[in-house]
């Protein structure tokens, strides 16, 4: 969606020379971890940045534990945190996220697809860029029709940049039709890149993403070395242009952890954890 796409850059953007204090990070400990089990978390930094119409934020109870659920009619909206200093994906470039679709515009989870056991996450990890997980239908730079635009779940990663014009933007995205690791271009910005990390088939059902952040944004811009620093993240879901419905959830977000902390050559590509 052109508008949206290109608001949410500019309210993303942090100008340089904010300091950030942080304390050193070891082993899997990350730079910033939300829990979103309590809306106060949005209230820790997170800015809500509406176009049409905010999405619905409630905290759902599953199994013992809390997510945040999303829900989305006829809206668009989304929530963004500014890092205090933009941070080096070359020095942690391990970020991960806990979410799930039970429906998009135009698709619904069917009944028996939910998963009965809510603390069942199946954890998709790898090894930075597609390594470790099958491409499916992969089709750099194929433009989106503004319809399908809103037709994701997605979870931004912003560089830092002096203006709009230099900053470039990743989104995982869970899409309906296309492919797992489809990689997309934006029609409204050569500088917005999507890479699909799950679609349809795992409607209802929570999913861990373990993302090498550096690797992806290498692949998606077609680098083989990257120097701009993280200044921003941002979940949104919007249904205004297709006005139709979607429902989604997060639980966890762990953004910028060393390279050791990823899963390395080896382990398993796919295993299931209870989240307590």
């Amino acid at each position: 969606m052109k508008v949206i796409d290109k608001k949410l850059l500019a309210a993303l953007l942090v100008f340089h020379g904010l300091f950030f204090g942080r304390s050193a990070v070891d082993g899997a400990q990350s730079l910033r971890t939300f829990l979103f089990n309590s809306q106060d978390v949005l209230k820790k930094g997170w800015e809500e940045k509406i176009h049409t119409k905010p999405m619905k934020v409630a905290i759902a109870s599953m199994d013992g534990s809390s997510a945040m659920e999303l829900d989305s009619a006829d809206a668009a909206s989304g929530y963004f945190f500014k890092f205090e200093k933009p941070w080096d994906p070359n020095q942690y470039p391990i970020s991960s996220f806990t979410w799930r679709v039970d429906a998009l515009p135009g698709k619904e989870a069917p009944s028996g697809a939910i998963e009965k056991n809510e603390g069942s996450v199946q954890v998709a990890a790898r090894r930075g860029g597609l390594g470790g997980r099958r491409e499916e239908e992969g089709e750099e730079g194929l433009e989106l029709s503004r319809k399908e635009q809103d037709d994701y779940f997605r979870i931004y990663f912003i560089t830092d940049a002096f203006s709009i014009a230099f900053a470039k933007c990743l989104e995982y995205v869970w899409d309906v039709h296309r492919g797992v690791m489809t990689r997309l271009r934006s029609p409204w910005s050569d500088s917005i890149r999507l890479l699909v990390l799950e679609n349809k088939s795992s409607f209802g059902q929570w999913r861990k993403e373990e993302r090498n952040v550096l690797e992806d944004f290498k692949l998606l811009f077609g680098r083989t070395t990257w120097d701009k620093n993280i200044a921003a993240i941002a979940f949104m879901l919007d249904t205004d242009n297709s006005q139709g419905k979607a429902k989604a959830f997060l639980r966890e977000m762990k953004i910028g952890m060393p390279a050791e902390a990823g899963i390395g050559e080896g382990k398993p590509l796919y295993h299931f954890v209870w989240q307590p």
